[in-house]
């Protein structure tokens, strides 16, 4: 069984977000526990949890980047 977290700017807003949303169900159902962080919560999903304001997915992509 696999624990993953994935970390998106929203849970089923967009492209990209609508994908990982997907991934994320799927991991659930087919057994694997899934969660997600957000920026922006737009379903009522209990394992997608709004943690940072908009203005730290900034902050964070400028850290991230300057990692590599």
């Amino acid at each position: 069984m696999l624990s993953v977290l994935h970390i998106s700017t929203a849970d089923n807003v967009g492209g990209s977000a609508r994908s990982a949303y997907r991934i994320h169900c799927g991991l659930r159902e087919l057994g694997h526990r899934s969660r997600m962080l957000v920026g922006w919560k737009a379903t009522d999903d209990p394992d997608v949890g709004r943690v940072w304001p908009n203005g730290f997915w900034r902050i964070f992509d400028r850290i991230s980047g300057e990692v590599g």
